[in-house]
């Protein structure tokens, strides 16, 4: 797939991108498996101060280099390997959303090392385990969690932006519900757009709790 230019992309939610961008605000922005993310990558040639950050699991090293080939023209763009969303990495990431940056991160798999960081959420009315580590990250950072889904449709690509969650102090007593709220939510609205594009979900596992 060739550069995508912004005047072949409908981007809904465009209000909400535009005021964190204006307002400075940085974000976690949890995107997925569903559609094709890499054309959001349009989005910075109407804003071309905005600065984005990908989180990519390095174990998935195949999957980061093709990304990093379609991106490398893009300054704006910046592709992270991690192991883990550990203290120091939190740390590092922090500075950027202070300087109003974005974060991207994956919220449809579930970490390779640490599977067990997950919360059960009601997907397609099955139990179905998603990562926490999105939801973490943005309590720590006490930043806005964004959705982002790009999908193609009738010829042309559809860019979806919606909010999950306000940017806030989260207490320790609330977390949990925070992380788990957020997460169904997102869940709901990925079983949304996936039930609208199915042949767009790129889903090759039992994604389901195999124990349902």
């Amino acid at each position: 797939m060739g550069e995508i230019k912004i005047d072949q992309v409908n981007v809904h939610g465009s209000e909400l991108f535009d005021e964190l961008f204006s307002n400075k605000q940085g974000a976690v922005i949890v995107i997925s498996h569903l559609g094709n993310f890499e054309v959001s990558s349009a989005l910075s040639q109407s804003n071309p101060q905005m600065n984005l950050t990908i989180l990519q699991y390095t174990k998935h090293a195949q999957k980061f280099n093709l990304l990093l080939n379609k991106f490398k023209t893009n300054s704006n763009i910046e592709m992270l390997q991690v192991t883990d969303l550990d203290i120091s990495m939190a740390m590092k990431l922090g500075e950027k959303v202070r300087r109003g940056e974005f974060i991207a991160i994956s919220a449809d798999r579930l970490s390779i090392n640490h599977p067990e960081a997950s919360v059960t959420c009601n997907f397609f009315n099955r139990p179905a385990d998603f990562p926490n580590g999105p939801y973490v990250l943005a309590s720590i950072l006490q930043v806005p969690i964004m959705l982002l889904i790009c999908v193609k449709r009738k010829g042309k690509y559809n860019i979806y932006f919606e909010k999950i969650a306000e940017g806030r102090k989260i207490s320790k007593h609330e977390r949990q519900d925070f992380i788990k709220d957020s997460a169904q939510l997102y869940a709901e609205r990925l079983e949304y757009y996936a039930s609208q594009n199915p042949l767009q979900w790129f889903n090759f596992f039992d994604f389901w709790k195999s124990n349902f």
